[in-house]
This record gives C-alpha cells, sequence and structure tokens, in this order.
C-alpha cells in the first residue's frame, strides 16, 4: 500500500500586500501633418496644424503643465525640476525653459487670478497674512487675500502699505478683514477688523513665559477674566 498525504480544505488564510513595482514611464510622441489639394477650379486648399503647435519639434502641454506643477505646486527649483523630469521621463529640457513655460502659465491663469481678487474685494470675510521669501537672493514678501474658498497670492518687495495699495484688493473694503494685528492693517479704516485666534493663543502663551515683562499682566487679565464670566465681579476700570 502506497503512502500517501491526506491534504483538506484551508481553514484560513492570510494576506501581505507589497507594493514593490512602479510602471516605467515613457512619453509618447505625436506627429501632426497638413495636407494641401488643389481642386478642379486650381485653388489650393491646406489644412492647418492645432494652435498649439508652433515648431517643428517642440515639447507638448502635458510636459508644460508637469514642469509648473513641479516648480509651482511642489516647489521645487527649477534645475532639481528639469533633473527629475530628465531622470523619470529622459526628456532633457534646461531650466531656463522651465521658468518660460511658468512665465507662460502666468499669462494664461491672469484672469482667473483677477477674478479671484475681485470675488475677495466683494466677499464679507477675508484674511490677511504676508511671509518673507527670496527671490533672486534678494527678500520679498509673498501676500495672501484669502476666504475659505478662494485664496489670492502678490508678490512684492515690500511688506506695509505700499505692497497692500499696490495689491488693491484690502484697500476700500467694508467686510470683515483678519489678521495677526500687524500695524498696517489697521489703516484700513473701511474694515471691520477681527483678530486670529492662532495669533492671539501664541502671543498669550508667549507672553506668559517665566521672565517676560507682561507676565503679571496677562495673569491678572486672564483672572479678572474667569471671574468675570462666573459672575464674581467685573473687571476694574
Amino acid at each position: 500500500m502506497k503512502n500517501y498525504v491526506r491534504v483538506e480544505a484551508p481553514i484560513s488564510c492570510q494576506i501581505h500586500e507589497g507594493f514593490s513595482r512602479c510602471p516605467v514611464v515613457a512619453f509618447d510622441i505625436v506627429e501632426h501633418r497638413t495636407l494641401s489639394v488643389r481642386c478642379q477650379c486650381g485653388q489650393l486648399h491646406s489644412s492647418a496644424f492645432p494652435a498649439n503647435v508652433t515648431e517643428p519639434v517642440q515639447y507638448g502641454p502635458n510636459v508644460r503643465a508637469l514642469a509648473v506643477h513641479l516648480t509651482q505646486g511642489q516647489m521645487l527649483p527649477f534645475a532639481r525640476a528639469a533633473e527629475l523630469i530628465r531622470d523619470v521621463y529622459g526628456l532633457a529640457i534646461s531650466p531656463g525653459t522651465l521658468v518660460a513655460w511658468v512665465g507662460e502659465a502666468r499669462l494664461a491663469l491672469q484672469g482667473t487670478a483677477d477674478l479671484i481678487a475681485q470675488y475677495l474685494r466683494d466677499a464679507a470675510l477675508v484674511n490677511a497674512d504676508e511671509s518673507g521669501l527670496r527671490v533672486a537672493g534678494q527678500l520679498h514678501w509673498l501676500h495672501i487675500a484669502a476666504n475659505d474658498t478662494l485664496t489670492w497670492y502678490g508678490l512684492h518687495a515690500k511688506r506695509g502699505m505700499e505692497a497692500i495699495t499696490a495689491h488693491a484688493i484690502l484697500p476700500h473694503r467694508s467686510g470683515v478683514l483678519v489678521h495677526d494685528c500687524w500695524s498696517p492693517y489697521w489703516k484700513l479704516d473701511d474694515a471691520t477688523h477681527a483678530l486670529c485666534n492662532a495669533h492671539l493663543l501664541r502671543e498669550l502663551l508667549w507672553s506668559n513665559l517665566p521672565g517676560h515683562l507682561n507676565r503679571w499682566k496677562i495673569h491678572h487679565l486672564r483672572s479678572n477674566t474667569w471671574q468675570q464670566e462666573n459672575g464674581r465681579h467685573s473687571i476694574p476700570a
């Protein structure tokens, strides 16, 4: 009698997945051709290239969009973005070409940016802030105006009222303006001012650190505010 092994149906099964393979990325070359024909009357008729095809050899809109996304969305420097495109896609594109594409995208989006600015001028509530960054090694300021659905960005060499006036969104707004208590914002007399809670909490925490000159004042204010809310007595004049 031969030996045999009896195999039963499995009771359970465990699965471990590993995502280890990435598909090879490649680019497609699309060739456009125009044809010319002459009708019986002798008139020559020729087809036309698409409006965005202007050179014998050029990069298509998908490559240009990728370059704009890498530099403006993912914040890669132009040289590193060009290096990534070369390593992943095999396309040797100079950083200068990427700069030109970003400029073209800016012009194409100018109408959208103007529309966002107009909506924010008319919005009931707008948040404003600014942050420093370097442009060709020089300090500039990135200003924003935003609400819950829209954000407008503006770059300027100055931080104060000169930039705020040049961007022409915040001046003459009659709605609520939320900001961090920076002094130029208070010069916008037409706005109803509101202060950012995150900034206030940060300032309160900082003011409460040991050794801070205003620590006792902050403690006194918090104590009186708590007592007022609990009906004990009002804050003294």
